[in-house]
């Protein structure tokens, strides 16, 4: 893959930093930019795994701070405050009836990206969803998915 220490951190930090501008922006394709690196490098399996969790975690970093950032709106005062109020608080007696599928969901959307997962984040933000569960579950998921591209794509190159 690369013939020099310089050279594997840099694949890395770079893999990194994609991820976290591809969670905010998603015409920067985190997918895409996996296969691309695994397809042109040839890259043995224990880097292939290595780079998928940099990828998800630089992703997470982003969903983080959106996870926050929709917590804070949510919370948020203003004139249109009773407005949102009310339609946070029928959204949250709708997800308070998934009880435990609501880990399912948000694990559902972290690994399959249906329904997208920038989309989920900001819900999970806004509803109340306990950062701890947001986190384990969406690292978790987006370990598994692009581990799974990651292997995909270096069986079929």
């Amino acid at each position: 893959m690369v013939d020099s220490i310089e050279g594997a951190v840099g694949i890395y930090l770079a893999s990194f930093v994609i991820a976290v501008i591809s969670g905010a922006f998603p015409l920067v394709n985190a997918e895409v930019y996996l296969v691309g690196i695994v397809v042109a490098s040839r890259v043995p399996w224990p880097s292939l795994i290595v780079l998928a969790v940099l990828i998800a975690c630089g992703q997470m970093v982003t969903r983080s701070l959106l996870f926050q950032a929709a917590r804070g709106v949510a919370k948020a005062g203003g004139k249109r405050r009773a407005k949102l109020e009310a339609r946070i608080a029928r959204a949250r007696a709708r997800v308070a009836r998934w009880g435990n599928k609501r880990s399912a969901l948000l694990g559902a959307s972290a690994v399959l990206g249906l329904p997208p997962f920038l989309l989920t984040c900001l819900a999970a933000g806004a509803l109340d969803i306990s950062y701890r569960t947001f986190v384990s579950v969406g690292l978790g998921g987006r370990v598994v998915r692009f581990t799974g591209l990651a292997l995909i794509a270096s069986i079929a190159s």
